[in-house]
Parts: structure tokens; sequence; C-alpha cells
């Protein structure tokens, strides 16, 4: 059971890493330092992409044991990027993660590239001006790129113990 659970999150993986690409199905091949532009870049327009956490829910896994689910919502997923737990970003882009009001979370621990390091070339770190989780996209990151990441995050329940959870979302670099 444990082996077909582990295909079927690969084959999944391999197909979301496909849709990242474009129509045509062309996807990058090779390690980190292939898929970086060796040319300057071009002019980019730099934004500001806010991730916020939202709230906390549970959901029953394949076993039909609860488990922890964050709900997120950025700005072009207002209403919550819970069923693709995407958000598409742009090479020079700032993101900022958020923790909303009453979601229940008490601190974000820790953000971190899962693998590849492509998106994640440097660590997100707290900006000391803002208090906030950030993120700079790299300048030489090539499009049709995406990586998964986790938020390792706390909650505070109404007993005042605190609980650690981690998330896994997707930032993705489209073409």
């Amino acid at each position: 059971m444990k082996k077909l659970l582990t295909l079927s999150t690969g084959i999944v993986f391999i197909a979301i890493l496909v849709a990242a690409c474009n129509s045509s199905g062309s996807k990058q091949k090779g390690d980190a330092e292939d898929l970086e532009t060796k040319s300057e870049p071009k002019a980019l327009s730099r934004e500001t992409i806010t991730i916020t956490l939202d709230s906390i829910i549970d959901v029953l896994n394949l076993e039909k044991v609860p488990k922890k689910h964050l709900l997120l919502h950025d700005r072009n997923h207002p209403r919550g990027i819970d069923t693709t737990y995407i958000t598409d970003v742009r090479p020079g882009d700032t993101v900022r993660w958020d923790i909303g009001t009453d979601s229940g979370i008490e601190e974000i621990k820790q953000i971190k590239g899962v693998s590849h390091n492509w998106i994640f070339k440097k660590a997100p770190y707290i900006d000391t001006s803002t208090g906030k989780w950030t993120l700079v996209i790299p300048d030489t990151v090539k499009s049709c790129i995406m990586e998964e990441y986790k938020i390792k995050y706390t909650t505070r329940n109404e007993d005042k113990t605190i609980e650690e959870y981690e998330s896994d979302p997707y930032l993705r670099i489209p073409e």
C-alpha cells in the first residue's frame, strides 16, 4: 500500500511539473545552473506578492485520519489558493508571507525550498523592517519552473499549548 501511495504521489508531482510548462509540453532539463539565464536579464517589473496564511482546517488523508491543512490566499487568488496550492511569481519579484487576522496561527517558524533550489536559491529570511518572512526571486531563474516549499508554523490551542505543523505549497514561474 505504501509503494502504491508513493508511486501515485510521484505521478501527481510529475503531472504538476508538466502542467507548469507551456502547452507544447516543453520543459527544462539539467541542474539548477542549467536553468539560469547566462546573459544579462531584461528589465524586470519587480512586484511584491503577499501570501497570507488565513486559517487551518482539518482534512482527512487517504487513511481517513484528520490532518491539518493551511488555507492561503494571494492577490491572484483572493478566495484562496487551496486547490492548486500554487502562487505564480516572476524573476525579481519579492514574496512575503503574512499571518492573517484570526487565523489561529501563532508564528511562522520556517520557510524553505524542498528540492532543486532554483526559485529558493537563497533561503527566505525575516525582513527586519517588516517582520515578515521574505524571499526575493532570483533574476536569473527561467520560466516554466515550479518548486515546492515547506511552511513550518505553530498554533496556540484553547488550552494555550503550542503545536507545530508543516504545509507544502508551490511557487511557480509560468512561461
